[in-house]
């Protein structure tokens, strides 16, 4: 099976099987050499790649992180004066800062690796008591104990392990990802410098004035509850979720993402880079909410978006329960109302894009309204004789199957001129849809 799957059916068969004790043998290709090595003709061989123009082995097959196999691949690269280009645990071996080899099925009590660390699955029996990592450690679906002690520069992976929660003495330079683990809490004692990745993890508790430089993901894990004084400098992704409220003194920078869970409340004045309510039960968009993105609420139990919000991008609000806006709304960018309970438009709104109102019960629109992009009115009951000629449309308004061209008074350019002139035209100003 090893010689099918490396080289095609019986490529390599009367080589290998030619070789003899200690034996080798070249294969040659245009940029590679492929040279199969085993110290007993029993064995299986392991194949090593070796770059032509680099000197260097780039490649291996056979030895599976076993340290018994990878050793053959080490003494041939002394044997052949050759530089050894492979990540050193996939041959079942790290080299510490020192310069010595250690085994991975025996590495030390205090191991200092210089660079990435990167470990097979499974290859580790025990873990040291100290592990200090200058670069990136990736400790895929472990088992068993870990270390008491572990210092990371970079970005720490243990996706998948079975540990409860992070080594008494934690710090990471970058950020963590432990997706699909078995954590449950966050102690608050940890020092992690960039964001923390716990989705689909097994997360019970985060502690109080929880402090996140990053991002925060805590997607579909077993919180029931956000803690006070949450601080967040990323975005906050809590998807999928049964927690209901978030605390009133919480602190986003970024998004804020809370689609599919089982929140029912915001607090008062919340600012946030984003914000995406969609299919929850948030009914009220309080008082004094900034957000500095988008506002996503589709499918939504949103009906009422209260005074003196700010919505910075744009406002995604279709199938919701959304009946008006409020005169002060800041509306940044497009407003989608497409399939909402929409009966009024407050006089005065501005909307810099487009504003959508198809499959909406309203009869009638305001004095003065502007938008800067479309106004699209189709399968509504208004009609072209409904909209007051003191609105302001950059863009077409569409009415069911006609759609009519508006421009602002005083705001002529040559473009807008010369397609004035096609306009009048074509059906006096007025284009079918």
């Amino acid at each position: 099976m090893l010689e099918r799957e490396l080289v095609g059916p019986g490529a390599f068969k009367d080589e290998l099987s030619a070789l003899g004790d200690e034996g080798r043998h070249a294969f040659f290709s245009k940029a590679m050499r492929h040279v199969s090595v085993r110290r007993k003709e029993a064995d299986l061989p392991v194949v090593v790649v070796v770059s032509r123009k680099t000197s260097s082995i780039v490649n291996c097959y056979g030895v599976l992180s076993n340290p018994d196999k990878g050793s053959l691949v080490l003494e041939f690269a002394e044997s052949e004066g050759l530089q050894v280009e492979m990540q050193l645990p996939s041959l079942g071996f790290i080299r510490d800062k020192a310069g010595c080899l250690h085994r991975l099925d025996d590495l030390p009590d205090d191991l200092h690796v210089p660079g990435d660390f990167r470990v097979p699955r499974n290859s580790v029996r025990r873990w040291p008591r100290r592990l200090v990592v200058d670069g990136e450690l990736s400790v895929p679906a472990m088992t068993g104990d870990f270390c008491d002690e572990i210092v990371v520069g970079g970005r720490l992976s243990v996706a998948g392990a079975s540990i409860s929660e992070f080594p008494r003495r934690t710090v990471v330079g970058g950020d963590v990802f432990a997706t699909y683990s078995s954590i449950t809490r966050i102690r608050g004692d940890e020092d992690f410098s960039g964001s923390l990745i716990l989705s689909d993890s097994d997360l019970e508790s985060l502690p109080d004035n929880f402090h996140v430089k990053g991002t925060l993901m805590v997607s579909r894990t077993r919180l029931r509850d956000l803690p006070a004084g949450l601080v967040v400098h990323g975005n906050l992704s809590c998807r999928g979720n049964d927690i209901e409220v978030l605390p009133d003194d919480i602190s986003v920078s970024g998004g804020i993402w809370l689609a599919d869970s089982k929140f029912t409340r915001l607090p008062t004045g919340l600012k946030c880079g984003g914000l995406d309510i969609s299919r929850t039960a948030i009914s009220i968009l309080p008082e004094d909410t900034h957000i500095r993105g988008h506002l996503e609420a589709r499918e939504s139990a949103l009906a009422k978006i209260s005074g003196r919000c700010v919505v910075e991008q744009e406002m995604e609000l279709s199938h919701s329960l959304v009946t008006t806006l409020p005169a002060d709304l800041t509306a940044g960018g497009s407003v989608d109302l497409t399939h909402t309970p929409v009966v009024s438009i407050p006089d005065g709104l501005r909307v810099d894009g487009d504003l959508l109102l198809p499959w909406t019960p309203i009869r009638s629109l305001p004095a003065s309204l502007f938008v800067s992009g479309k106004l699209d009115l189709r399968y509504t009951a208004m009609t072209k004789v409904d909209i007051p000629e003191s609105i302001e449309v950059l863009g077409y308004i569409y009415i069911n199957d006609w759609a009519a061209q508006r421009r602002p008074r005083k705001r002529w350019s040559l473009s807008g001129i010369v397609r004035s002139l096609f306009a009048r035209g074509s059906r006096d100003e007025v284009v079918r849809s």
